[in-house]
């Protein structure tokens, strides 16, 4: 008789006070691994969907208050440049910086953003963005990560944009 009231009463409580998950803490990405570059998500609330991304993270940050963060765009009108292939345009690493590579909506590989491809119209500055406001610590990444719980001694405040241009 006991156990049914036991278990009436955490019935009730469960139903009043709801069934509360706790998230996982964000963590700072790893930095031992000098090819760790991890591939997230983002959605915005954007009208095409998902946004893929792949950060390059220094080893240390470059200032004692934080890690600047560049976007880089790349050039040429296909639509996916991650997961980042070895050879290729990118940025150096060894400065201090954290780069954002997206892929623009619509692509066909595995990790494409999701979309139609506009020919850099209105869904790929969408998309670029999300990835500025996610390198501004503006918006949470797919694991409701911010760009300062990430990176090596946080985030500096800085976003610039770097680019590759169509024909070199």
């Amino acid at each position: 008789m006991w156990h049914c009231v036991a278990v009436r009463i955490l019935l009730l409580m469960l139903a009043a006070t709801g069934c509360k998950s706790t998230a996982t803490p964000c963590r700072e990405w790893q930095t031992d691994k000098t090819a760790y570059s991890p591939l997230i998500q983002l959605s915005d609330e954007l009208s095409s969907g998902m946004v893929s991304m792949q950060v390059t993270i220094p080893g240390s940050a470059r200032y004692s208050q934080g890690t600047p963060v560049v976007v880089y765009v790349h050039g040429g009108w296909g639509t996916d440049a991650v997961p980042l292939p070895d050879a290729g345009p990118r940025l150096r690493t060894d400065l201090g910086f954290a780069t954002l590579y997206l892929n623009l909506p619509g692509g066909d590989e595995d990790h494409s953003s999701e979309g139609s491809n506009d020919l850099r119209g209105s869904g790929a500055r969408q998309a670029l963005g999300a990835a500025l406001r996610y390198a501004a610590g503006d918006l949470s990444d797919d694991e409701d990560c911010s760009m300062d719980d990430r990176l090596p001694g946080g985030f500096s405040g800085q976003v610039v944009m770097a680019g590759w241009s169509n024909g070199g």
